[in-house]
């Protein structure tokens, strides 16, 4: 018996400053809140005649920093080139593992392990090109390090972290945007796709059992849709992702100061 209920949620302040007319830099600074209860049930059998029980369970909340810098160089007509590099948090954890050695009801064993979640770095460069007035394409690379989950990671089969790897992986990110000048007001529609590798955590050890529950995943292919509008100096932006086991949400609100 398997639950996992992980939720992050990320507040933040971003500015953008324009140093010359064809470069200009951006930075975000924030916390992001993570909210994790994770339960796992199973049964062993030590012996023919017996049953064991044990459970894991990891309930914990915890708060991090988190940045991200950003550089964009405009070398020609509507031709942009920008560069970024976003800091993971890293959040604090409690694992506990209970163990009931004769199924009586009565843990035999309590241990708790302190534990780190590592949300990975990311690097990234992307271009954008303005073909008409109304439409611009764009598309960037980011490389992800998922080799940072397992920074200080807990192992919970009792075997050692060298066992286990992640891959870090390039994902590919493309999108439009047309703007509709028909009224006083514009409106812009979007779209997009998000090649995501998969990155599962592998376990890579002796052990034939835990390897067969460690198998590689699938990628994954994710479309976007999203619209954005100007009032004045007020700019509303809203956006929804969609895939096979992705489902993502986004609304923002930028105010621009003369």
């Amino acid at each position: 018996k398997v639950k996992d209920d992980l939720n992050v949620t990320t507040y933040g302040l971003a500015l953008g400053l324009k140093f010359t007319s064809s470069f200009s830099a951006g930075l975000s600074v924030g916390f992001s809140q993570m909210d994790w209860c994770y339960l796992r049930q199973e049964f062993d059998i030590p012996l023919v005649s017996q049953q064991a029980f044990s459970t894991h369970t990891v309930d914990s909340e915890d708060v991090a920093d988190q940045f991200s810098v950003s550089l964009m160089w405009n070398p020609f007509g509507e031709f942009n080139i920008g560069l970024i590099y976003r800091y993971g948090p890293t959040f604090e954890t409690l694992y506990k593992w209970e163990y009931d050695s004769d199924f009586d009801g009565i843990y035999d064993e309590t241990y708790n392990t302190p534990n780190t979640l590592n949300i990975p770095d990311v690097y990234g460069v992307g271009i954008s090109y303005r073909f008409l007035t109304n439409l611009t394409v764009a598309a960037d690379i980011n490389y992800v390090k998922y080799s940072d989950i397992l920074d200080n990671f807990l192992t919970t089969f009792g075997t050692p972290t060298s066992d286990f790897e992640v891959d870090d992986y390039f994902e590919i990110h493309t999108g439009f945007e047309y703007v509709l000048t028909t009224t006083d007001i514009p409106f812009a529609v979007r779209g997009g796709y998000y090649y995501l590798p998969e990155h599962r955590i592998r376990y890579t050890g002796p052990n034939a059992a835990i390897r067969l529950l460690s198998q590689k995943g699938e990628d994954e292919h994710i479309f976007s849709l999203g619209f954005g509008t100007v009032f004045d100096n007020i700019q509303v932006d809203a956006a929804g992702s969609w895939g096979d086991y992705v489902s993502e949400y986004t609304l923002s609100f930028v105010y621009r100061f003369e």
